[in-house]
């Protein structure tokens, strides 16, 4: 039935009196444009009452289309005997359902609907996506984005929400702060960067009263002598000891004394002629162990991290293990290397070119920005290690 036999409209065909009713909005001959009044004009002298019909349905629908109402939309709907309006209508109708549909409960009401098509289908189901979504990011636990991905597997939002749950799972860890909780991520994500961190927070809650539990670097578990300690004087460098100096050869695998990161690893070490070596040498007598030479004489070495202020380093080695590269964790006791001499030239130049002259590890670790036992005297230093390789 036409919008002209109801009474949200009604015409009176005398043109200058012609004006047009509803709830929404009075449209009378005077606010036509002048091509407009024409057309009219037209259709009442040419083409009689159904062109002129026709004519004022599709300038009702101009009016209704631009109200943003549901229930003018609807009305003209539900009475219009146009198809082509009656489908343009629909689809104006659908975009503003849709924007006004908020909730999760409205929205699978809509989606069930059985006159959507397709693609209006997928409108509402994306729009499902977006506010579960948003409902996981606002409450932010790895529960909320467990639910979406379970819930949700095919929205286009998926690989966001597993990142995301990857993240909040990293905070409730860190939120915990034990090592059981440490260890637990460590085991799931052995080899992300978050690992490494997660490490580092574990080790420096078990390393907060003090170092203690690493195992001796090498197969030998003792300590050295007071010459091979720290603070032991260096007199052909004019400098001090800072670390421990045990038994190993180029067979002799050198072990990691604590969990860790890898923060340097050397793989091979320039070679100095002696007069370079004599040189620089000359140089570090001078400024004794602020000296940039006293790297070199380090050799090949190994560093690596414990804790935010706890750090061990591995020098003089032969070699180090190919199978570790810089930023891998490495586990307690796993070997990162092996004794040898590197960084000693004056036992290849002055030793008959021996060039076992002088094997041995040289281990220091290192505490905030100093060598452990700093200045200590060596009763003390050596309370501090033994306790530092206690079981």
């Amino acid at each position: 039935m036409s919008l002209l036999c109801e009474d949200t409209a009604y015409i009176n065909y005398n043109l200058k009196e012609a004006v047009f009713y509803n709830s929404l909005a009075i449209t009378n001959y005077n606010l036509l444009s002048k091509r407009d009044v024409k057309k009219f004009e037209k259709t009442i002298n040419l083409n009689g009452l159904l062109e002129r019909q026709t004519y004022l349905e599709e300038k009702w629908f101009d009016i209704i289309k631009i109200s943003n109402s549901i229930p003018k939309i609807s009305e003209f709907i539900n009475n219009s005997q146009y198809e082509y309006l009656i489908k343009d209508a629909k689809k104006i109708k659908f975009d503003i359902v849709i924007s006004q549909t908020n909730t999760i409960d409205s929205l699978e009401v809509l989606y069930n609907q059985i006159d959507l098509t397709s693609d209006q289908k997928e409108r509402v189901q994306d729009k499902i996506y977006k506010i579960e979504f948003q409902i996981s990011q606002d409450a932010n636990t790895m529960e909320s984005y467990q639910f979406f991905i379970v819930q949700y597997p095919s929205a286009p939002q998926i690989d966001s929400a597993r990142t995301l749950k990857h993240f909040a799972y990293i905070e409730h860890i860190k939120s915990v702060n034990t090592v059981e909780a440490y260890n637990e991520f460590i085991l799931k994500y052995p080899s992300s960067a978050e690992a490494k961190k997660m490490l580092i927070l574990r080790n420096n809650l078990l390393l907060d009263d003090g170092i203690h539990g690493f195992i001796y670097p090498t197969v030998y578990q003792y300590l050295p002598n007071q010459f091979c300690m720290p603070n032991a004087s260096r007199s052909y460098r004019n400098g001090i000891h800072e670390g421990l100096d045990f038994l190993a050869n180029r067979k002799s695998p050198i072990f990691s004394v604590f969990d860790g990161v890898i923060v340097r690893i050397d793989t091979v070490l320039m070679d100095l002629s002696l007069k370079e070596y004599d040189k620089m040498m000359l140089v570090t007598k001078e400024k004794g162990n602020k000296a940039p030479i006293l790297d070199y004489l380090r050799g090949i070495q190994v560093w690596i991290q414990h804790s935010d202020s706890v750090y061990s380093r591995y020098c003089h080695l032969s070699r180090t293990n190919p199978d570790f590269k810089l930023g891998d964790i490495v586990r307690q006791g796993e070997i990162i290397g092996y004794g040898g001499n590197s960084g000693l030239n004056w036992s290849r130049y002055k030793q008959n070119r021996n060039d076992n002259y002088g094997q041995h590890l040289h281990f220091e670790i290192r505490y905030g920005d100093a060598y452990l036992g700093k200045g200590f005297p060596y009763s003390e230093v050596k309370r501090l290690y033994e306790k530092v390789f206690h079981e």
